[in-house]
């Protein structure tokens, strides 16, 4: 059976204006942005920030995190013994992820 391993997680509330500079880390991380507004870039890529997106960001991916308007973000960080197949999408609203 594969395992998952539990690096970290958390919760904050970000300010408007705030920045997150731009870092990496050696796990996956799983980041909901619960409400507010702002941009994510990950590997290079923009990314809006609105109430409900949730981005996965794998190993060694560089990301930092731009926002507009207050945000409630909660993030998990996870080990797993293979490579997930991590695809860009967009859902039903057209905003990609």
């Amino acid at each position: 059976m594969k395992q998952i391993e539990l690096n970290t997680a958390w919760k904050t509330n970000r300010e408007s204006g705030m920045q997150v500079c731009e870092h990496e880390h050696d796990f996956y991380e799983l980041v909901y942005y619960c409400d507010g507004e702002g941009i994510t870039k990950v590997g290079g890529q923009s990314i809006d920030i609105s109430s409900s997106i949730c981005v996965l960001i794998p190993p060694h991916m560089p990301h930092e995190d731009f926002y507009k308007k207050n945000c409630k973000v909660y993030c998990i960080g996870f080990s797993y013994q293979e490579t997930l197949d991590i695809q860009i999408i967009q859902d039903y609203r057209g905003i990609i992820k």
